[in-house]
């Protein structure tokens, strides 16, 4: 080992002499004769002492250093990543995940009328990357009222709930990618058919805006608690500060039952200036649940919590009307008749797995007494005129057009071609009429997945049954 660096280390390790250490470090770093291995290892020592000495400034430039310039040093670029994971993340002191491995907590989205307006679904679960430990956050939304579905996941490590990669799929505002490095994130954007990248440096701790339900329930939350911390926001690429301060204890009672919950006020700052004021309600049990959150004229209120069933098809029933189907893995249905009820007898929207596609089933019941002599053939030329008017270049495909008999009931199915937004899409259609009502699924997806997703949803649709 050089001289100097077992000089170093023992200022450093031995005595404690930190400024003496820098000294020889720096030495050593500023030899143009020295060895790269040994200004690597005098580089990494260096920004550890600027930790120790609170110097945050001057460790991330040295730190920064070794991964920029010393790539053909691997050990202490592995070592510095190490360290950066272990320590960069120790201002926002974490608990251990309350939750269970596959847990499910649904959400009522409401208006500021108690209206119910959508559902969303969070779920955590383990996973590995690389041989790295990480939560998985997901979250499955569809507010009814805005006709708008949103899919986001965030892999996270474990211990210090640092993020490594988000994925954000919004039906309005697109696509949004984000992979997280030391000291630069990647953002990749697809809205409107225009793919984007752009690389964002920061310093200090950085965390998901999606992960924040998580980092909720894993904060040592308490009487007049109060913490500030950084969030990345994929859909508008901005960094903002979330300050957080616990107000008091409150009962609060939702679907899911009555709990006692710590009251969070929740302050949202962007380049210094107030955006927004949220609030958050956590549960003061073993379980620190996320029971109420209200931000904008939207608020989620918690209506059960179960465990996700994977690996295999799931029934779906209602009922109400007596329906049933077989959801295939991953999928969920979501039931917003409620939020529709002036429009539709029926309405359940239909989510894939990371929102490859979207898709409803929707029931109308005929007007009258007497039941309706409207055969399958009159309902969809109705729709079909309808919807070529409605939507640029609607075109069914030809001899897709298909007879088929689901429950004992006259049905019929047809794949479409269409424009939206300049991107090619196809809708795929099956029609059921009985005497007293229409049923009838869409499912809608990119031309270039359709035929991935195809046959999965056919067989969605044969699972359809009437009780």
């Amino acid at each position: 080992m050089n001289e100097r660096l077992e000089q170093g280390l023992y200022q450093e390790e031995t005595l404690g002499d930190l400024n003496s250490a820098i000294n020889i470090y720096s030495g050593i770093v500023d030899d143009a004769a020295a060895d790269r291995f040994d200004i690597a290892r005098a580089l990494y020592h260096l920004g550890v002492c600027y930790t120790k000495l609170g110097n945050q400034q001057q460790a991330s430039a040295t730190f920064d250093k070794i991964l920029g310039e010393f790539a053909d040093q691997p050990q202490w670029v592995a070592k510095t990543r190490e360290l950066l994971e272990a320590q960069e993340y120790l201002s926002l002191q974490l608990l251990p995940a309350p939750w269970r491995d596959a847990e499910v907590a649904r959400f009522i989205i409401k208006t500021p009328a108690g209206v119910d307006a959508g559902l969303l679904d969070y779920v955590t679960s383990r996973t590995q990357v690389k041989g790295k430990s990480l939560w998985r956050l997901e979250s499955y939304m569809s507010i009814a009222i805005d006709s708008l579905q949103q899919f986001s996941a965030v892999e996270t490590l474990q211990d210090s709930g640092r993020p490594l990669h988000t994925r954000l799929n919004n039906s309005v505002l697109g696509k949004f990618e984000v992979e997280y490095g030391d000291r630069a994130l990647r953002l990749t954007t697809d809205t409107k058919g225009v793919r984007s990248s752009v690389e964002i440096p920061f310093q200090g701790p950085l965390y998901d805006n999606e992960q924040v339900p998580g980092l909720l329930r894993r904060l040592p939350l308490a009487k007049s608690y109060q913490v500030q911390f950084p969030v990345f926001v994929a859909s508008t690429g901005q960094v903002g500060e979330l300050v957080l301060a616990v107000t008091g204890v409150k009962s609060v009672q939702v679907a899911a039952g009555d709990f006692n919950c710590y009251e969070i006020d929740i302050t949202i700052y962007v380049d210094g200036r107030r955006v927004q004021m949220q609030q958050a309600w956590v549960s003061t049990d073993q379980s620190r649940q996320l029971v109420k959150y209200q931000a904008g004229h939207m608020s989620l209120e918690l209506s059960q919590v179960s465990e996700a069933v994977t690996g295999k098809p799931v029934t779906y029933q209602n009922n109400s009307v007596n329906l049933s189907l077989s959801m295939p893995d991953g999928w969920r249905a979501f039931d917003l008749t409620s939020a529709l009820a002036s429009q539709h007898d029926l309405f359940i929207q239909l989510l894939p797995p990371e929102l490859s596609s979207t898709g409803v089933l929707i029931a109308k019941a005929y007007g009258g007494e007497k039941p309706s002599e409207m055969s399958v053939d009159q309902v969809v030329d109705g729709d079909l005129q309808s919807l070529k008017n409605f939507f640029k270049n609607y075109r069914m495909r030809p001899d897709s057009r298909t007879n088929l008999n689901l429950s004992g009931l006259p049905a019929q199915s047809y794949v479409a071609d269409y424009l939206h937004q300049d991107r090619e899409m196809v809708e795929y259609r099956t029609y059921i009429v009985d005497k007293r009502a229409v049923y009838w699924f869409v499912f809608r997806t990119e031309k270039d997945v359709f035929e991935a997703d195809y046959e999965q949803l056919r067989t969605l649709v044969a699972s359809f049954s009437t009780l």
